[in-house]
């Protein structure tokens, strides 16, 4: 089944057994939010064909000197299909032919579902107000990037293992640099200066910090998080922050 998104006419692919007139989709191109429509009627679709007249009778082998002639046309017309079929079969096992013609995917759409959507509530749920963005001099690194801010949880009830999305871009919105952290460890900025790369990330992802800061974050509460590039993307103009995971705390 073709669909094709209303916004972008970006076309998608689709399993007829996705397909649900009226379902959401969600298009990978553009991100745009929209329903399945009923799919258009074929063109000609309950039009008679004219019936065909019948087929004279087949007219009688020749004989002789002519049987001999048919007989060679009908040889050299099968050796030409089969050296025909040969070369076919010789161009597409060839090294490389399966990449130069087979056609790109087209891509697939997102399906709404009642869950995704139900996570799509709960991360707007989440306040993350204005985080701060500022370069450190890391002793081995040189200049680092460190986006640090605090998630607010405005929903009415608890929430795990809040997870967020930083992107440093350039003038024209495009990502230099994304970078995803789970809440609940920052550093100080003795240990930005002075911790190589893997002892810094293993901080930032130390278990028990967070289990014991980003877990059963009650409404109202709050969590830090602290997102660090490595390096400072040469024509980075701004960065951005959003919420991308959280659990729904289990009810005891």
């Amino acid at each position: 089944m073709i669909i094709a998104c209303p916004k972008c006419d970006t076309s998608f692919s689709l399993p007829d057994e996705l397909f649900r007139p009226g379902r959401k989709a969600r298009c990978s191109h553009c991100g745009n939010v929209f329903p399945m429509a009923e799919p258009d009627p074929e063109p000609g679709l309950g039009i008679s064909a004219p019936v065909s007249p019948p087929s004279a009778p087949a007219p009688s082998r020749p004989k002789g000197r002519h049987t001999l002639i048919v007989a060679l046309a009908l040889l050299i017309c099968f050796a030409g299909i089969g050296y025909g079929g040969y070369k076919i079969y010789r161009s597409l096992t060839a090294p490389g032919a399966e990449s130069a013609s087979s056609p790109a995917p087209k891509p697939v759409p997102e399906i709404e579902t009642p869950g995704n959507e139900r996570i799509e509530s709960l991360l707007r749920g989440i306040d993350l107000g204005t985080p701060q963005q500022y370069v450190v001099d890391n002793d081995t690194l040189k200049n680092i990037v460190v986006v640090q801010g605090t998630a607010v949880n405005k929903l009415e009830a608890p929430v795990d293992f809040i997870t967020v999305e930083a992107r440093l871009l350039d003038a024209q919105n495009k990502p230099l640099a994304v970078q995803r952290q789970v809440c609940g460890v920052t550093l100080t900025l003795f240990q930005l200066q002075l911790l190589p790369e893997k002892e810094m990330t293993a901080a930032l992802n130390n278990k028990v910090t967070v289990i014991t800061n980003n877990t059963k974050v009650m409404p109202g509460g709050s969590v830090p998080f602290m997102v660090v590039f490595t390096s400072l993307p040469p024509g980075m103009a701004r960065y951005d922050v959003r919420v991308v995971d959280l659990r729904e705390t289990p009810k005891q």
